[in-house]
């Protein structure tokens, strides 16, 4: 029946959901301070895994539409080249400090990316960086 089929799809695509999130977690677990040129490469290797995990839960088309939505565009892009900077920085330079600076960057893109779908999540942020940073 229809409803038993959508129940299966449902099913297998939350699962496969929850695999990415676990190998990102196992991927992330990688010793920060010992290796952190390898942390990078996972760190960015995860952050991958996790994004490329809402194609399953959205569908590419529509995965790949809402990210170049007006009110995403900017945000969707500032992670995907912080991503190809962390590994460009950790990989080809081979230099720990920008790796690490990068990866700093990297998340904070990934808070900003994940905030634009959540409604006056940025608004949020932004407040708060006002009253604790000091600009």
């Amino acid at each position: 029946s229809p409803t038993h089929a959508h129940t299966i799809i449902t099913t297998t695509t939350t699962s496969i959901f929850r695999r990415h999130i676990l190998l990102t977690l196992l991927l992330q677990s990688t010793s920060f301070l010992v290796f952190p040129r390898t942390f990078a490469k996972y760190y960015t290797l995860g952050s991958l895994l996790i994004f490329s995990s809402t194609f399953f839960l959205m569908g590419p088309t529509a995965q790949l539409r809402s990210m170049l939505a007006p009110s995403r565009a900017c945000a969707s892009l500032t992670y995907l080249l912080s991503m190809a900077a962390t590994l460009y920085c950790a990989l080809s330079l081979q230099r720990i400090g920008l790796s690490i600076v990068m990866i700093g960057v990297q998340l904070c893109a990934l808070v900003w990316y994940a905030a634009s779908y959540v409604y006056f999540a940025q608004d949020c942020i932004k407040g708060t960086a006002k009253t604790v940073l000091p600009i």
